[in-house]
């Protein structure tokens, strides 16, 4: 069976709410990026200087930080 074969059964299966979501997702992923700017990659650059120099926020304390808001 073809691989968009495969897709079109599993999608068949589906009830249409979460064959909109699945739809929201695949758009997403598809839709043409904006490449990043010279200041975005500068930036990614700082934030992995900084976590490689240690001096990065633990995945636990950002999470904790974000749902106490």
């Amino acid at each position: 069976m073809s691989t968009k074969q495969r897709l079109i059964e599993f999608v068949e299966g589906l009830d249409e709410h979460s064959a909109q979501e699945i739809l929201l997702i695949i758009e997403n992923e598809a839709a043409p990026r904006e490449p990043l700017t010279h200041e975005q990659l500068e930036s990614i650059a700082r934030g992995l200087a900084q976590s490689a120099a240690g001096k990065g926020i633990p995945h636990d304390d950002v999470f904790r930080r974000l749902l106490s808001e």
